[in-house]
């Protein structure tokens, strides 16, 4: 999904975990049931209305720039240490909690 959002492609896809923390309906492309007919229509609307193509375009492109591999790593590196934190944090309470 990034990489076509990164070339400036809007994403039809099927709502489902974690395409919904990328697409966003009418922002960057279409969010659907799982069903035919709802995608069909999904691909139609983001093809066929020129201005809206060209707004989905210019969303799908600053979705996948917000996912460049330094930020990432970045975001990575701060849950780590979050979590690393949280530990350490558990560990010192259950050293000072009395018996």
């Amino acid at each position: 999904m990034l990489e076509a959002m990164a070339a400036g492609t809007p994403v039809v896809a099927v709502s489902a975990t974690g395409v919904r923390d990328i697409v966003r309906s009418g922002e960057n492309g279409f969010l659907t049931p799982e069903d035919c007919d709802s995608f069909a229509q999904a691909v139609e609307q983001a093809l066929c209305v020129p201005s809206g193509h060209e707004r989905l375009c210019r969303g799908a492109e600053k979705t996948a720039a917000a996912y460049t591999e330094e930020k990432i790593a970045a975001m990575t590196e701060r849950y780590y240490f979050a979590v690393q934190n949280n530990c350490q944090s558990r560990e010192i309470r259950a050293i000072l909690k009395p018996n």
